[in-house]
């Protein structure tokens, strides 16, 4: 199986994980409001390394996501290199809980079409203005499946709650 087949199925288990904790949640907090929806934009920077089909070089990028509960979300991302258009879904983990400053590790898939596919795994940061808006820092490391390399990315952006 290719490692873009297994982007698909990594995606199509993300998605009946999602459809699985929203039932779950139905009596929880987040059962009257939207505040477990998230969506966001960053600026980011791309620099790969080993032998990697990918370019060093700026992305923009818009991200949006689920809660599942107050640790746990669904994180899905769509972004535009210069030579490269890319998309992930994962999850997002905070391991420390709602603070002002509230850090976080993601892991998931990403594809960067018709350059290199794989697995990622990042940390990153919040800071939360307030309940609804957020500064959001990341830092991740790629592993190309399809051509062998490796991609460290960087990212900050705002991101806005429901």
């Amino acid at each position: 199986m290719s490692a873009k087949k297994h982007i698909v199925s990594a995606i199509s288990a993300l998605c009946i994980f999602a459809s699985a904790s929203a039932s779950e949640t139905e009596t929880d907090e987040y059962a009257s409001d939207l505040d477990h929806w998230y969506a966001g934009a960053a600026a980011g920077l791309n620099l790969p390394a080993g032998d990697s089909a990918l370019h060093r070089t700026g992305s923009g990028i818009i991200r949006f996501g689920w809660y599942a509960n107050d640790f746990w979300a669904l994180d899905f991302s769509l972004a535009q290199c210069e030579n490269v258009f890319a998309y992930s879904g994962g999850a997002l983990w905070h391991w420390w809980g709602y603070e002002r400053l509230d850090p976080f590790f993601t892991f998931g898939l990403e594809d960067f079409i018709e350059k290199d596919c794989g697995p990622y795994l990042g940390t990153g940061t919040f800071w939360h203005f307030d309940d609804h808006w957020s500064l959001r820092c990341d830092m991740t490391a790629f592993s190309g499946l399809d051509h062998g390399g490796f991609l460290f990315s960087f990212s900050a952006g705002l991101r806005r709650s429901w």
